[in-house]
């Protein structure tokens, strides 16, 4: 049994997959200038599936000779998903045209991470034991972006807008099985690259930046 990291490497995997949510916000006008602020709430559908091997003679040299192989191996099949994201931003843009802005944003975020996988290993005898990895983190984090707004017809507005979005570090410990040689700890920082569009509708019919 050693005392030394498992998985001592450090390697990126990227969130995958679509989001879709709602979001709700309102803008104060000033000459070209547009101040606002915004919050929206998020389904996701990202994940980032990965796999790891710690070799026998790192892991369980004892076992050399006794098993096949004594590699433990962590096979992490959901891996991480990004189950939800929420952020409430500041906005601040420029009018380019009576139905266009360009703007940056920015401001605080929270999601949920959900990390799953099984780690097989051995016990002190060299029989196979497996260990659940199953955890639901809420993290707060920030975010800052940008993007482009303009008028499709009436009080219906379109944009596409870009944000990074930072949760900082998710750490996942769990329960070893029963007389298991090794121990788990998980982290992962958890950033996330996103290009969404949106429809929105502005309740202000005098004024198309006015509040929407």
């Amino acid at each position: 049994m050693s005392g030394a990291e498992l998985f001592a490497t450090t390697r990126s995997r990227r969130l995958d997959g679509a989001i879709g949510g709602a979001q709700a916000g309102y803008n104060w006008l000033a000459g070209v200038l547009l101040v606002g602020i915004e919050g929206d709430l998020n389904y996701s559908g990202q994940r980032a599936k990965f796999n790891a091997v710690c070799p026998g003679v790192i892991c369980n040299p004892n076992l050399i000779g006794a098993v096949d192989d004594p590699s433990v191996i962590a096979r992490f099949e959901q891996g991480q998903k990004l189950e939800w994201f929420a952020t409430l931003r500041a906005r601040l843009g420029v009018v380019a045209t009576p139905d266009a802005i360009a703007y940056v944003t920015g401001g605080v975020a929270v999601g949920e991470v959900m990390t799953a996988g099984t780690v097989f290993g051995f016990d002190g005898n060299g029989n196979p034991v497996n260990t659940i990895v199953s955890s639901h983190n809420t993290q707060a984090g920030w975010t800052v972006g940008g993007g482009l707004e303009g008028r499709l017809v009436g009080n219906w507005t379109a944009k596409i807008e870009y944000l990074y979005l930072d949760l900082g570090t998710v750490t996942t410990i769990p329960a070893p099985a029963p007389n298991s040689t090794t121990a788990l700890a998980f982290n992962s920082r958890v950033t996330d690259n996103i290009v969404r569009a949106g429809v929105n509708y502005k309740f202000d019919a005098n004024e198309i930046w006015s509040n929407y």
